[in-house]
């Protein structure tokens, strides 16, 4: 679901748990119609635990395990050299040691966002260290 930072404070919705981490979209909010800087958070993730019926408790079971199977297969890799798209052993080891955790339980959509925003900075920051050794 796409919302902006209004519709959240009004609905008492939480920010998502890698806030102020998570992507952010420039859309149209699906709440108020708005075209704004929105969250995009399943639906599902914005129901208290307890007014969950059976199926969405059952469906949000099998996204988690969705997810998790995505982070386990995550990993970092060489950006340049002769190893170049090798996987980084030691900087895939430190990913896969990232979680979020949400009421005593890991939440592997939250934590596969974390780690695709540090895949994302790994590079970016890898790219930098390879141009400034260039100048």
């Amino acid at each position: 679901m796409f919302y902006c930072e209004e519709c959240r404070v009004e609905k008492k919705w939480p920010r998502p748990p890698t806030y102020p981490y998570h992507n952010r979209v420039t859309a149209q909010c699906e709440i108020c119609n708005k075209f704004s800087v929105l969250y995009n958070v399943p639906a599902l993730h914005l129901k208290p635990e307890e007014e969950k019926s059976v199926e969405e408790k059952l469906l949000d079971k099998m996204i988690q395990e969705e997810y998790k199977k995505k982070c386990e297969a995550m990993v970092l890799t060489v950006i340049e050299g002769t190893l170049a798209g090798a996987v980084d052993h030691k900087a895939t080891n430190e990913l896969q040691e990232s979680f979020i955790e949400k009421s005593g339980k890991i939440d592997w959509y939250a934590t596969y966002e974390l780690r695709q925003t540090i895949q994302k900075h790994h590079d970016a920051v890898k790219k930098i260290e390879r141009d400034r050794r260039l100048i």
